[in-house]
């Protein structure tokens, strides 16, 4: 029989704060992807056009929730457009990116498609940490 380990919230904190050690850029893919552990930089396509611009994560920016499990959040981040996306792209999920390496990424409940000047796209980035049985 497989027992369920559990982590303590201090481990969780421990974590999570350190996801956040650094300043990340909070960016936008527009690939048909879902994000999966073995994800990198290149798993995702970045958009263009449209005035989109990614966003820098300051490290100020996020608050640690004392949920159960923890997790952390930064207040609603909002994409603005001046049109359409180079080819018309949809927008499917964001990323959180520092360096070379990949820290999260979220598919959006619901895809969007900028298609004129004033659409704007925004969400609230919230990462959590978990407790599961080790697969």
């Amino acid at each position: 029989m497989t027992e369920q380990v559990i982590v303590s919230y201090a481990i969780e904190e421990a974590a999570l704060t350190e996801l956040y050690a650094d300043d990340l850029d909070l960016k936008l893919y527009s690939n048909d992807y879902t994000p999966t552990a073995a994800m990198t930089s290149g798993s995702f396509t970045e958009p263009t056009g449209g005035g989109y611009a990614d966003k820098t994560i300051l490290t100020t920016d996020w608050t640690l929730e004392s949920n159960d499990p923890r997790d952390i959040i930064v207040s609603g981040q909002a994409f603005s457009f001046t049109g359409a996306l180079d080819g018309g792209a949809t927008i499917y999920g964001w990323y959180l990116y520092s360096g070379e390496a990949v820290k999260a990424a979220k598919r959006l409940d619901t895809s969007f498609t900028p298609a004129e000047s004033g659409d704007s796209l925004t969400f609230t980035p919230r990462v959590q940490a978990g407790n599961g049985t080790p697969g």
